[in-house]
């Protein structure tokens, strides 16, 4: 009976646990996933961006790339960090997301570090709108070079 019993045990343990990756699956695809997570997932550098240009969140690669730690990234301005050189500027284009407005805009970035310049090409999208001053979005980046 013991042995039963520990059988009956293990069987329901691993039902549980498919059980548990298929509602996490299925939490997903059913909706949109967090921000947060996408971005972590993201093998490129990737910025979550508030609508007043403060960086929300980082990921591990765009920490590398800035040769930066969290404390040291978060919360401080993306524009004091990065000149943002695309067509249209960045003023319009963070009007365009406060609006609603889906699109992907290409831009390069430029960033003077003591020794260096970083220039990258980067995309610009909405990550997530609830208003015109209520607004965030993403910068993942595509290629740099360092100089």
């Amino acid at each position: 009976t013991g042995a039963l019993r520990r059988f009956c045990l293990e069987q329901a343990w691993a039902r549980a646990k498919r059980l548990d990756d298929a509602l996490q699956a299925r939490a997903l695809s059913a909706g949109p996933a967090s921000i947060a997570l996408f971005v972590e997932a993201c093998p490129a550098p990737a910025l979550v961006v508030a609508q007043d240009c403060r960086i929300l969140r980082v990921n591990a690669a765009a920490r590398q790339w800035m040769r930066a730690e969290d404390a040291g990234i978060v919360g401080q301005s993306f524009e004091h960090l990065f000149q943002v050189r695309s067509t249209p500027p960045l003023a319009s284009i963070l009007e365009q997301f406060g609006r609603g407005v889906a699109a992907v805009f290409p831009a390069r970035l430029v960033s003077v570090r003591p020794g260096r310049v970083i220039v990258a090409s980067a995309n610009l999208c909405p990550a997530a709108v609830t208003g015109p001053d209520d607004f965030s979005f993403l910068v993942l980046v595509d290629t740099f070079a360092a100089r």
